[in-house]
This record gives C-alpha cells, structure tokens and sequence, in this order.
C-alpha cells in the first residue's frame, strides 16, 4: 500500500522527517521504499541516499547527469559516484555517458567514468610492513599511497602486521557467503501476497527444512518468504518464491528444492497445487520470439514505433522495414534514446501497414513482424475541434450527437418499405384439397379407382 502511495507523491510531500524515516525500515522494505521516490526531484543529497542504499538506477542517471552538467562538481564526485551504486551494470553506465556527451561534451569527470567503466575492477590494497621507528616517513608514505590506489580503484585498504592473517583477511569474505548461502533447518514459510495467482487455493504452507539465502531484486514481487536469522533476535524476509517481469517474459525463482528432504513436510497435493500455480501464472499469453516491447503510435500523417529491450545494449542496433498499402517500402534505422529505439515514418495512405524490425547485437538477431490498420483518414476526426454547441449548430436535427461516446443506432421504420405476405388463404385451399383425396381414397375400391383410369372399347358391353 505505501509504495503505491509514494509513485504519486512530490518534492513537497517528502519533507525532511519522513525521508528518514523511511531510511529506517529494514533493508529490504527501505530500499524498495526509496526506488519508488526516486523519480522526485529531491534534493541532492537525499538523490544520494537513495543511490547508495537502494542502487535505484533513476537516481543513479539523475546525479550523473548532475555531476556532469555542473562545474561545482568534480572529478572525485564522479568517483564517488560509481563507487557507492553496486547494482548499476556496464551497460547503464555507458548509456549514462552517450547521453553527458551529446548533452555537454567530453569532460575529465566523463573519462573518469569511461575509465572506470572499462576496468569495472574492484582494487582493495594490504600493507604488510615491519613498523620501524627506523623508516617512520617511508611506512607512512607508502601507507598513504595504498590508501589512495584503494579509494580510487573503490575497495578498501587493510594494515597488517602479522602475515599469518593474510589468508584469514582474504577468505573471511568468501566463507562468509559460503556459510550463509544454504540453510538447513526448518523453517515456518509466509504467504506475502494472499491475491497473487500463485497461491491461489492455498491458505498456508508447511515449514521448509532448507533453502538457498539471496536477495530479490527491486522489482521483484516476493510471493513467499522465509525468515532468516543473521543473529538470533533479528530476523529478515527473504525470498522463498519470487518473480519479476523481464521484457516480455518472466522471470521466477523457487529457492528450495522440489526434490529430497527439503520439501519432506509438503504433501503430494500441496505440492502439485503450488507448482500447478507457478506453471499457469508464469506461462505467457502468447509466445514472442524477440526480446522487446514493441509500441505503436498513430499521429494522423506519421506514426511513431518503438521498441524497448528487455535489457539495453547501447552496441545494439534497431532497424525498420514498412511496407505500406500501395507496396511502397520503407528502410530506416532506428534511433537510440535512453533506453528505446524509435522511428517515425509517414502513413498517410488509408489500409494495411506491414512493420518488420531487425534487432541486432553481437551475433544475435531478432526479427518481429506486425500489421497495423488505419481505417479511415484523419480528417473524420475534425469535428473535435468544434464546441458541442457549434456541432448541434451544424447537424441542425438531422442525425445524432453523442457527448459521451455512446450512439444508439437504429433503423426508423418510418422510412423503410416493408411488405407482408399471408400464406393463410393458400393453406386453406392446399388443406380442402388434401380433405377431398382423402374421402375418395377412403370410399372407392382400388378397381373402382382404376375404372376411371381405364378406357374402355365401344360395343363391348350388350
């Protein structure tokens, strides 16, 4: 309910108190939160706040843009920047500076990130030294040299004296991930949305007795949850079932396992119910081939496509083949724009449209082919330029005016000839007709019958 509340709220309804409050939720509900303000224009470092802790890709582009346009900022800004967003791709960040090139030019702060972008290297330094007092300058020096290769390269700088740690220092990290990634132990499952599909028929599921820990992504509908414990008094919700809309498909995850012990609590029905669920409610109404969302929009003499990929490959290309009415072909390649390719191409003639578009990147190509009709000519749709009153004017009582866009039509039989015919005489007669047959058939003998058939010869009879 409160996400779909901030979708519509303004700078001026987020004061102060409650973008803090909302970076107190867990971190789950908090990052989820704050992606559905990033599209305000807030202040600079509430944009900032919502870029480091929810990596939401809107505030991400907006303080690029930001850092770009304005000399104030600089190059370490840039940095910092690209450093704090772990979610946001190599992809994003190339649309980012196409974008700051064709708006402002070439900068250090974009190269900074053009650099940055190609190393897509995390570099974290260790300092092993013997801390003389004999080399004080030269400990401190290098120190300070490891610090800043740490702080450039965006990981972190660590001091050691004793060697014997090294290995500890660089395993911690990994083993940490190792440990916590399967659970095994049972654990009670949350119905998180009762009106989705996937658990339709379903008022409640039994424990699970393992699961693999992860994160759902911002976009992700979490439908069933588990509480996980990172220490013994704070739990958190994580994924069990999840999906999330990926072009025009979808993409789903179960993180337990259908088979073995994990699901052993699980009745046959039970399980055959929720999976039966998961098919159908994930199961697309139609089959596409291509991996965008393809948009038409009809501007009277031109129409304006558009496609927008699943995921944005600025090396990707778009092209268009139309084919109008008259067989007139049009080829045009399609133009990139943040995270869509559009053409607009002339449609003029009234009848069938043939659109097919090519979608190219690396050694992979999608071809989608679609029609679309145009019925009538724009000008039928004049009439909406004129008030109601200047219509009834027009029309001067003949026919109807609709206001509301609904017409009752129908015929007035005051004009249309109608003619009546009465089959009642010919069936009387038919019928009188039928009545006679049937008493001579009743009263005469067959040889009678015959008789009145039969010609007799003159004289046969004395």
């Amino acid at each position: 309910m409160l996400v779909d509340v901030l979708y519509y709220v303004d700078k001026d309804s987020i004061t102060e108190d409650n973008f803090r409050l909302l970076t107190k939720f867990s971190k789950l509900r908090r990052n989820t939160f704050l992606a559905s303000i990033a599209h305000t224009d807030l202040a600079f470092y509430q944009m900032v706040e919502i870029n480091r802790l929810s990596g939401e890709y809107e505030a991400f582009t907006w303080l690029f843009d930001k850092i770009c346009c304005n000399d104030i900022f600089t190059e370490e800004d840039m940095r910092c920047l690209l450093r704090e967003n772990k979610f946001v791709t190599i992809y994003g960040v190339e649309m980012c500076i196409e974008m700051a090139l064709k708006k402002y030019g070439n900068s250090k702060k974009i190269e900074i990130a053009e650099k940055m972008k190609n190393d897509d290297i995390t570099l974290s330094t260790i300092s092993v030294l013997n801390h003389s007092p004999a080399t004080p300058n030269d400990h401190t020096s290098g120190c300070l040299f490891l610090e800043n290769l740490a702080d450039i390269g965006g990981g972190m700088y660590y001091d050691f004296l004793d060697e014997s740690k090294l290995t500890e220092l660089i395993f911690a990290e990994i083993a940490d991930d190792l440990t916590d990634s399967v659970v095994e132990k049972q654990t009670a499952v949350n119905i998180e949305m009762y009106r989705d599909g996937t658990v339709e028929g379903l008022l409640s599921l039994p424990d699970v007795y393992g699961y693999v820990n992860s994160k759902p992504k911002l976009d992700a509908k979490m439908v069933l949850s588990v509480d996980y414990y990172k220490n013994p008094t704070t739990p958190v919700a994580v994924p069990l079932y999840s999906y999330r809309d990926h072009g025009n498909g979808r993409v789903a995850t179960f993180t337990s396992s259908i088979s073995g012990t994990w699901l052993r609590g699980w009745s046959s029905s039970v399980k055959e119910q929720l999976f039966n669920n998961i098919l159908v409610t994930n199961t697309p109404a139609e089959q596409v081939n291509y991996p965008f969302t393809l948009n038409l929009n009809y501007m009277g003499d031109a129409s304006g496509i558009e496609i927008i990929p699943s995921s944005v490959n600025p090396k990707a290309k778009a092209s268009l083949k139309l084919t109008a009415p008259d067989g007139t072909v049009i080829e045009e390649s399609m133009i990139f724009d943040l995270n869509r390719y559009y053409a607009t191409v002339e449609t003029s003639d009234i009848g069938k449209y043939h659109i097919e578009i090519t979608y190219t990147y690396g050694n992979h190509s999608f071809t989608s082919d679609t029609y679309f009709t145009i019925a009538y000519s724009e000008e039928y749709d004049s009439f909406t330029a004129y008030d109601i009153v200047s219509i009834y004017d027009f029309m001067r009582g003949v026919g109807q005016i609709s206001e509301d866009g609904s017409l009752d039509l129908e015929n007035d039989k005051s004009e249309v000839a109608t003619y009546e015919v009465s089959f009642a005489i010919p069936l009387l007669i038919l019928a009188a007709v039928l009545f006679i047959v049937d008493v001579v058939v009743r009263k005469f003998k067959l040889k009678d019958i015959k008789g009145l058939f039969v010609k007799t010869k003159k004289g046969a009879a004395k």
